[in-house]
């Protein structure tokens, strides 16, 4: 989307709150990993219309994460959030059950944290969901690109554990060109049918472009970069330096204080919490983070589950394919919400709060 100048940030919206957010009211395409896409609610969800006051007999369920929850390769009646309130309004009885999509692309867990207290409690949900993907203490970090993911607000703790929000880079980048130009264009990105049309002929010439350098490549037997292996940052079998172990323990005690302040938040409105630990492909998972998530979750008395070794027993499955290249496919979005339905009741967790039957 060169010619629109604001590239994968055209559905995206600067945030001052939690970084950004779903442009409302807003369809788009994406193709990192095959043909996708989104429709985003008059309310910036990635999910069908709700409302903001919870209905009558109603069960809510907020569901919080990265891109992973919010499915964009998934057709959104297809998605686990989606499939989970299926399921669960399939059973009948006089309870409705509704699961909210607040899955944000490229949220870290401390934007989790704020999209939570900010926005997602006006919903009044009985439970939160809060996922968490495998590296996501890599996440934690400033982002060392373009676009309006340098708007991230990051998180630390003092030395007596007191969280700390941190908004330097988010104000540096508001200084910059870039937003201006985002923030001199918003009017046209909400409102301007010509200026779809231009991001949409502009993404037809990079894609070309794109052809046109791949054949020139193969002129001289150059390999150009696939999508063969993700993307995502890993540590998986790396030697970490002294260092880097500290950093990831460091990391470690940021998100524990952050799932926990979530927690409280749930608790003070009498809101059940669950920490999810979300399915990723082996290559893309580190056993230390597991471990770590593993540690506090049983130290703090958490809902917890890792639904990682279900997934590798179901990817046993030559017929199963549950990821295109790190993001859930179709089966991967059935497989996990049958888990989480499954889950659910274990914990007993369908329940109001404070509630021993609905």
């Amino acid at each position: 989307m060169t010619l629109a100048g604001v590239n994968n940030d055209e559905f995206q919206d600067f945030n001052p709150s939690s970084g950004w957010s779903p442009l409302p009211n807003r369809t788009y395409v994406t193709r990192s990993e095959g043909y996708g896409g989104s429709t985003i609610n008059s309310l910036g969800m990635a999910d069908k219309e709700r409302t903001l006051e919870k209905p009558p007999n109603t069960y809510r369920m907020a569901v919080l994460g990265c891109s992973q929850t919010q499915g964009d390769l998934a057709p959104m009646p297809e998605r686990f959030t989606r499939l989970v309130e299926d399921q669960l309004n399939a059973e009948g009885g006089p309870v409705k059950y509704e699961v909210l999509n607040f899955g944000v692309s490229a949220f870290s867990i401390g934007q989790e944290y704020v999209r939570l207290r900010d926005f997602t409690l006006k919903f009044k949900p009985d439970l939160v969901l809060f996922n968490a993907r495998p590296n996501s203490l890599l996440y934690m970090g400033p982002y060392r690109a373009k676009g309006v993911r340098n708007s991230r607000p990051i998180f630390g703790i003092m030395p007596d554990g007191t969280l700390v929000e941190d908004r330097h880079f988010q104000h540096h980048w508001m200084k910059s060109g870039e937003f201006r130009f985002m923030q001199d264009t918003r009017w046209l990105r909400f409102n301007s049918r010509l200026w779809k049309l231009t991001s949409k002929a502009s993404y037809a010439l990079n894609e070309a472009k794109d052809k046109t350098i791949n054949s020139v490549l193969a002129l001289f037997h150059i390999k150009a970069p696939t999508q063969d292996q993700p993307e995502v940052p890993s540590l998986m079998g790396q030697k970490l330096n002294p260092a880097q172990v500290e950093a990831m323990k460091y990391l470690g005690r940021v998100a524990e204080v952050i799932i926990l302040k979530s927690r409280e938040l749930c608790q003070k409105q009498n809101c059940k919490f669950m920490l999810v630990y979300l399915p990723a492909i082996k290559s893309t998972r580190d056993d230390r983070e597991a471990a770590i998530y593993h540690e506090f979750a049983a130290r703090n008395h958490l809902n917890f589950v890792d639904f990682n070794p279900q997934f590798d027993e179901i990817g046993k499955d030559p017929k199963k394919k549950l990821f295109r290249i790190c993001h859930f496919d179709a089966e991967g979005h059935r497989a996990l919400a049958a888990l989480i339905t499954q889950e659910l009741k274990k914990q007993n967790l369908l329940y109001r709060a404070g509630a021993t039957k609905q």
